[in-house]
Order: C-alpha cells, then sequence, then structure tokens
C-alpha cells in the first residue's frame, strides 16, 4: 500500500463533479481511482501555480497583511508623505523608509530590518533599486 491517504469530504458544485466525472471517464477510464486521481492532481497543479509565482518563499501569497502591518505600514507611509511633502508617493528613498520605521516604531536595527522584511513579505513595498522602494 506504498502511500499514506487521507479521506476528504467537500461539497462540490454540481456543475464541477460532471466535469471531473467526465475528465476521470476520459483520462482513466472507468478504473477504480480515476477520479481521486483527477482530484488530486488539480490540487498539485493549483498548488504548484502558487508556489512558482512566488519563487522567494514557499508559502502562497497571503492576501492581506495582519492589522498591526497594515496600520504601521500606514504611520510610516504618512511620514514619508510628510517628510518628502508629496500627497501618495509612489516611491521613496530607503533611507527615508528607514526613518520613517524608526519614527513610528522604534530606531534598533532589529526593528528596523522586521518591518522592512515583513512590508517586503505583504506586499507593502517592493523594492525597485537598492535606495528606492515602491510603495503600494
Amino acid at each position: 500500500m506504498g502511500e499514506d491517504k487521507v479521506k476528504l469530504t467537500t461539497m462540490l458544485p454540481m456543475e464541477i463533479y460532471k466535469k471531473i466525472i467526465e475528465l476521470a471517464y476520459k483520462l482513466y477510464g472507468s478504473r477504480k481511482g480515476s477520479i481521486a486521481q483527477v482530484i488530486c492532481n488539480a490540487i498539485n497543479v493549483y498548488y504548484t501555480s502558487r508556489i512558482n509565482t512566488h519563487t522567494h518563499d514557499t508559502n502562497p501569497m497571503p492576501n492581506n497583511p495582519p492589522p498591526n502591518v497594515y496600520k504601521t505600514y500606514i504611520r510610516v507611509k504618512a511620514y514619508i508623505e510628510k517628510k518628502i511633502g508629496v500627497e501618495n508617493p509612489y516611491e521613496a528613498p530607503v533611507d527615508i523608509l528607514i526613518e520613517g520605521i524608526a519614527y513610528t516604531r522604534g530606531a534598533d536595527r532589529r526593528t528596523i530590518k522586521k518591518w522592512l522584511n515583513l512590508f517586503e513579505k505583504y506586499h507593502c513595498i517592493k523594492w525597485v533599486s537598492h535606495r528606492v522602494v515602491e510603495l503600494m
């Protein structure tokens, strides 16, 4: 019995269920396990596509940042707006971003590194060069 398997029960729309049955029959005939094989393949394709679009981490892309990250990002962005003098800036120098993090969360280098990583992880910032970030 080589593989460990888990029973998964779920509700699907009838239209999707009919498509799965039709595909399983076309690919594998009326062989036992053909429906499970089609579903496993579909899940693998979906999972692989989510990982391959984000090669820098193996977790699927987070949809929204947690509230504490979002609030901190808004405060840092407000600081940058005030410092640069431009409303809703598209890009900012990294020095001013770091200054904004230090002003809102603390000047310790570990704190700054933590918030830069969190902003990047949750797609609040995007590195344009080693001196400039794009603000999302």
